[in-house]
């Protein structure tokens, strides 16, 4: 029982993480594109660090609003948690198609 509870936080902590990743999409196209990788260097460390620290920072966000939703234990909340981190995947996959449009022009 309690390993069935420990797992499921974690499955849900990394549901967060990468929840979290997806919203800083963009950031990661300019992280990762021109004009550092054209001179064969990586990004600037703090810059690379802090983009991460962020990442983190939001991933933990979303799992204490998941965990508060599980815990009060009203399925209205976990429908609602449900329905804003669809919408949040929804919102920032929108301007994928613009990133995915360069890539396959290239």
């Amino acid at each position: 029982m309690m390993r069935k509870l420990y797992q499921g936080k974690i499955r849900d902590l990394l549901i967060c993480l990468s929840l979290s990743n997806l919203t800083f999409l963009n950031v990661w196209n300019i992280l990762v594109s021109a004009p550092y990788y054209e001179a064969t260097k990586p990004p600037p460390p703090l810059r690379f660090m802090g983009f991460v620290l962020n990442v983190l920072f939001l991933g933990i966000i979303f799992w204490l609003g998941i965990t508060l939703a599980r815990r009060a234990g009203n399925p209205l909340w976990l429908k609602l948690a449900k329905c804003v981190s669809f919408a949040i995947l929804v919102c920032r996959l929108t301007p994928c198609e613009s990133i995915l449009q360069v890539f396959h022009s290239t």
